[in-house]
């Protein structure tokens, strides 16, 4: 059988889909074990994996999505569709144009946890894969160089990860993962240590708070994070 794109269906709404990414690196370095490319029609659906990651930063999410073999990334045929949802709503999928396949798509921020499936004609599907997304927040950061620089957001609960990070061209960066997510972080002024020759020079200061979740579930492995970043004057 020649090797063809597999159909994506149309969105039900083009609420979700604001766009798609044209191009982005992989980034998944070492999840194949090989750089052999594989027709689907010589692979059996017991033998894939699917890796997805999902990167909201308050504007947007971007998905990226690939089909892994023994051997390498999955080329999907004709006779195969793979399918994205969040709630509720179909978000389309858009086969990269680059080197290996994967498939991209961007949706609106905030949308939820997103569901996962590929269909196949001629072999078992995989339906209802879920791609679990940390709860949105907004960020906010004030602060002085007499005062700790406060940082404040939306609590959550859940089993994710919370990461506050803070870098400028005067201070070297700071990376803190936060035990417990209260919705709330202070950083004192002697933690913003001053790199040579900043000692009171005002700068700009970009802070971030990241939540992100990875797991796997059967064939799905998923990493989603939601993102905020600010950028705070600062005098050291």
């Amino acid at each position: 059988m020649n090797e063809m794109e597999p159909r994506v269906r149309a969105p039900m709404s083009s609420s979700l889909l604001v766009g798609a990414v044209s191009l982005i690196t992989l980034g998944w370095s070492g999840q194949c074990e090989s750089d052999r490319i594989e027709s689907s029609t010589d692979v059996s659906t017991r033998d894939m994996r699917i890796v997805a990651s999902v990167d909201d930063d308050g504007s947007a999410a971007r998905i990226r999505v690939a089909v892994l073999g023994p051997t390498g990334e999955v080329s999907l045929g004709e006779d195969d569709e793979l399918r994205l949802e969040a709630a509720g709503e179909s978000v389309g999928l858009v086969l990269v144009d680059g080197d290996r396949p994967a498939y991209t798509a961007v949706s609106g921020s905030g949308v939820g946890d997103y569901t996962l499936s590929l269909e196949r004609t001629d072999d078992a599907s995989l339906l209802g894969l879920l791609i679990g997304v940390p709860p949105p927040f907004t960020l906010s950061a004030s602060g002085t160089m007499a005062e700790p620089l406060q940082l404040g957001w939306d609590a959550g609960e859940g089993s994710y990860t919370t990461v506050v990070e803070v870098s400028g061209d005067c201070i070297r960066p700071l990376f803190r993962e936060l035990s417990v997510d209260t919705g709330a972080y202070s950083i004192a002024t002697a933690e913003l240590s001053n790199l040579p020759g900043q000692l009171g020079v005002m700068c700009a200061l970009e802070v971030s708070l990241t939540r992100r979740v990875t797991g796997e579930s059967g064939p799905l492995s998923a990493t989603a994070t939601q993102k905020r970043t600010l950028v705070v004057d600062w005098t050291g």
